[in-house]
């Protein structure tokens, strides 16, 4: 997401730069945070300049890959790896699908994910609050079973809530949606 340096405490103030939440293994990890500056008209730097959030909510630490080099063994004082931004309790589901945004009506950084869930938070780093659940793929109801589903995974923006029909098992009134 394209956010102004200055709103945010970010290694420079200046210009534009672009804010990349992610995650490691597929629905195996937390959520993580990397920054870079950029420049109209001139191309991203590669994620080797990228700089990853390693600090905490007191200590805003950011590190690019170099200086966090997960392959070396770890030395005393080594940098920490990137922060996980959750805090995600064991044998609980982790993240997939992550999608996060500002809501500038909220004045909040939301986070939603896979199994219909979301977070919130004021700052992209955190903290971020408990999840929320704003969608139940499993819920079930006199009219059927909600789910979701890429129309077309080479077109953004292309995901559609379908309902199954408990009477036919037909699909009926799907609804075009964006996380």
């Amino acid at each position: 997401m394209v956010i102004r340096n200055a709103d945010w405490d970010l290694p420079t103030s200046t210009a534009d730069g672009v804010l990349v939440f992610g995650t490691s293994l597929y629905q195996e990890s937390n959520a993580y945070l990397a920054w870079f500056p950029i420049r109209p008209g001139a191309v991203p730097p590669p994620p080797t300049e990228w700089r990853f959030f390693c600090g905490d909510l007191t200590s805003l630490v950011w590190r690019t890959q170099d200086e966090i080099n997960p392959n070396r063994a770890r030395a005393q004082n080594a940098p920490d790896d990137p922060t996980e931004l959750l805090d995600i309790k064991p044998r609980q589901p982790t993240l997939g699908e992550l999608s996060v945004m500002w809501v500038p009506r909220m004045k909040r950084w939301l986070m939603t994910y896979s199994h219909g869930l979301c977070r919130v938070a004021r700052r992209p780093w955190g903290p971020w609050s408990d999840e929320i659940v704003i969608f139940d793929h499993l819920r079930k109801d006199p009219a059927g079973v909600y789910f979701t589903q890429d129309a077309d995974n080479n077109v953004p923006g292309h995901q559609f809530i379908g309902k199954v029909n408990d009477k036919d098992g037909g699909l009926s009134q799907p609804m075009p949606h964006t996380w």
